[in-house]
């Protein structure tokens, strides 16, 4: 088994020396069904090890062809991963009957998105009577009110934070 993932990452690692423009062939999102229901896909990231990928990508190349025909994804064909956290890369068919039917692309990999900040509403917490929220205000500054919550009646007495 071990020898059969060396093989294909060795087959694929010639591709990743090339300018690989995209993928070509579908784009598969694992976080929305039918994809999202396979166990092997649940959890998966960029960063997971290769095998889980190998695993994840595999699931994923054959549901495709469960729903999209069993002529789609032959041999050789690519195509893109979307894993749940938003991290992505190219993935390579290797064989449509076996455990190890997919391979991802070296050099492909797409990290997730850093969360984007903006203009979004404070909330705030309340644990053990303390607490903190705000606002976020134009230009990414913060406004934070702390204050004691009594935890019996609710009120709120402003302290000073720091």
């Amino acid at each position: 088994m071990f020898i059969r993932i060396a093989v294909a990452l060795l087959l694929l690692s010639g591709l990743s020396s090339v300018a690989y423009a995209g993928c070509g062939g579908p784009s598969i999102d694992a976080s929305k069904a039918p994809y999202n229901g396979y166990p092997a896909i649940q959890g998966i990231s960029t960063s997971s090890d290769v095998e889980t990928r190998i695993a994840a990508d595999t699931a994923a190349a054959g549901s495709y062809r469960f729903n999209n025909g069993s002529k789609t994804l032959p041999v050789g064909s690519t195509f893109k991963i979307t894993y749940g956290d938003a991290s992505s890369e190219c993935v390579m068919v290797t064989s449509t009957s076996s455990t190890m039917g997919a391979a991802p692309i070296p050099g492909t990999q797409q990290a997730a998105p850093a969360p984007s900040g903006g203009y979004g509403g404070g909330g705030g917490t309340n644990t053990n009577g303390l607490g903190l929220g705000g606002p976020t205000l134009p230009g990414g500054q913060y406004s934070f009110t702390c204050y004691l919550v009594d935890p019996n009646t609710g009120a709120k007495t402003r302290i000073p934070c720091g």
